[in-house]
């Protein structure tokens, strides 16, 4: 009797073991990327596995990060972390602890945000023939000259302490057609007819 006994106490406590192993807390953000840009929006969703829902408890630590939604709570009451703003630049830790008795499981994500900037297009050629004005966020670039194709030659600058290495700028040339570049500091040239002055809208970079 005093067999049986033990043996029932023994596979109890391997079954408790196995419980505690096999519990998991993940924070799955959507989008998952490696680097957001100030302005981006995040979700996150939780996966917990194995704890009582009953009898756990939550919590979430957003580094200074805001939300309207609880952070604490009941485990049956946890729900993913949605629209979450990231508005200043920086690396956040954001964790999701899963607490049930004296079993605490945490799973921690790495947020890094960095700058979203803006971009300068600045046009290179010099002469009385050429003008350069910007109005209401928009600035033209124009020829009036005799010269029946002029040609354009701009310098495209990253502002705001946005990084080259991840950031894209779309130049919007005013005519239906736009060009892509993510290098700092590259030379763009443009020709354009004279039968009107040609103007290049400067659009936010992205990703």
């Amino acid at each position: 009797m005093r067999q049986i006994v033990t043996k029932t106490l023994s596979i109890a406590w391997l079954f408790a073991l196995g419980q505690a192993m096999a519990a998991q807390v993940e924070i799955v953000p959507s989008p998952s990327l490696s680097t957001y840009c100030a302005g981006d929006v995040l979700n996150l969703e939780p996966l917990v596995s194995t704890f009582d829902p009953s009898t756990a408890t939550f919590e979430w630590n957003l580094d200074g990060l805001s939300t309207t939604q609880a952070i604490t709570g009941p485990l049956d009451e946890l729900v993913g972390l949605n629209g979450l703003q990231l508005a200043a630049p920086g690396t956040y830790e954001v964790t999701l602890s899963v607490t049930e008795g004296a079993i605490t499981e945490t799973d921690a994500l790495t947020i890094v945000v960095t700058p979203l900037g803006n971009a300068e297009l600045s046009m290179l050629n010099a002469g009385s023939n050429y003008e350069e004005t910007t109005y209401d966020g928009t600035t033209t670039f124009a020829y009036c000259g005799g010269l029946v194709l002029a040609q354009f030659d701009f310098s495209l600058t990253l502002l705001g302490g946005a990084d080259p290495s991840t950031t894209s700028v779309n130049v919007d040339w005013g005519d239906g057609t736009s060009e892509g570049e993510g290098v700092h500091g590259h030379a763009l040239r443009r020709a354009s007819r004279h039968d009107g002055p040609g103007d290049a809208h400067q659009s936010p970079p992205g990703r």
